[in-house]
């Protein structure tokens, strides 16, 4: 009997020492990451939250112009008869393609070519950006360089939870990551715990240091891993994280839409879809691996709340959805750089022609068009 109790106060004992141990390492990390780091590639803005150095390399094949953009250089004077349109978004936007295959150059190539205008189409991409950003680049550099249309490439895949009003994105030494607002906020999400996602970053860290694959690409397990943390959002049985994520989604958006009015600029949204939604044999392959059953997911829902809320707040949007499955289907090749998340130029050139033939229609330039 005593050896008994012997035994179980001396596992309790350890189990409240584990206990405050987590405890005390989950606060240290909180504290830890909500410190403003000096980083190789961004710098700390009151207004954007961070920018971009000049002359850092933003992908492998691009450096960043004087202003911190992925472009060509630019002034901030707009060239006399130009008509200026700004895509703002994440690395889908500053690309991981050299600058004459990126999606701004290629749009701006095809007004050019096909209408009667002459325009400018600036790369305002930021690596690791949310829409909070986009919000915040719409409110003060798109009016600096005297833009008069904004184009905001939402990406399905990481911007409705990087909506969420809890967290935000931040220079951390050598790339970007998300913390927590508050050292002190609580949520019902495990993306609240530092230690789950110091763990979640540790492991695929090992995972791409052990595994052999090419430089522009994750090693396999971590690609897995970084499209099943996304694939919550395509759960048809949403939790709390979920829920707040989309609403703070859309409210950003409608947010971009008046500001926009508001400065006299036009405004569309590109809805541009996670590889997991058009992919087919990865969709295979991840339910097959975590065990999905088809009536858990609906990888077309993002599109769907997003879409049916910009329509009832009449906000023009081109949704690239469709347009890539169709391309995928035909078997041509694919669009996304392998186990990489990201466009390859093929799918920056297709993302590009679906715009165009949004902005031609939607008549957001002249009518002298072929």
């Amino acid at each position: 009997m005593n050896k008994a109790r012997f035994k179980l106060g001396t596992f309790l004992k350890i189990f409240i020492f584990l206990v405050l141990m987590a405890v005390g390492i989950e606060i240290a990390l909180r504290i830890f990451f909500v410190i403003p780091f000096r980083s190789k590639y961004a710098v700390f803005d009151p207004e954007i939250g961070y920018r971009m150095r000049p002359g850092v390399y933003a992908n492998r094949h691009a450096k960043t112009n004087a202003l911190g953009f992925s472009d060509f250089p630019r002034s901030l004077e707009k060239p006399k008869g130009y008509i200026r349109l700004a895509l703002i978004g994440d690395s889908f936007v500053t690309g991981e393609v050299p600058l004459e295959e990126n999606i701004a150059s290629v749009v701006e190539n095809l007004i050019n070519q096909k209408s009667g205008d002459r325009a400018e189409v600036l790369n305002m991409g930021l690596m690791g950006a949310g829409p909070r950003n986009y919000l915040a680049l719409l409110n003060n550099d798109a009016p600096k360089f005297n833009v008069d249309i904004v184009g905001v490439v939402f990406f399905i895949g990481n911007d409705i939870t990087q909506s969420h009003p809890d967290f935000e994105a931040r220079p951390f030494f050598n790339t970007i990551g998300e913390s927590l607002h508050s050292p002190l906020r609580i949520g019902p999400s495990l993306e609240y715990c530092h230690i789950y996602r110091l763990l979640r970053t540790a492991n695929r860290f090992l995972n791409d240091t052990l595994e052999r694959h090419p430089k522009e690409s994750f090693s396999t397990k971590t690609f897995f891993s970084i499209e099943h943390q996304r694939a919550q959002i395509f759960k048809t049985t949403m939790n709390a994280y979920i829920k707040k994520s989309y609403a703070s989604a859309l409210d950003t958006l409608l947010e971009m839409a008046a500001s926009a009015k508001k400065k006299g600029m036009r405004f569309f949204v590109v809805l541009a879809p996670d590889e997991l939604q058009i992919n087919a044999g990865l969709q295979s392959a991840f339910a097959k691996k975590f065990a999905m059953t088809a009536s858990a997911y609906d990888f077309a829902l993002p599109q769907k709340i997003i879409s049916e809320q910009l329509r009832a707040h009449g906000i023009e949007y081109v949704d690239l959805l469709p347009g890539f499955i169709a391309y995928e289907a035909s078997g041509t090749d694919s669009l996304y750089i392998n186990n990489n998340t990201h466009w390859n130029a093929q799918g920056n050139k297709i993302a590009a022609q679906i715009i165009w033939a949004f902005l031609r229609e939607k008549d957001y330039f002249n009518k002298r068009m072929n």
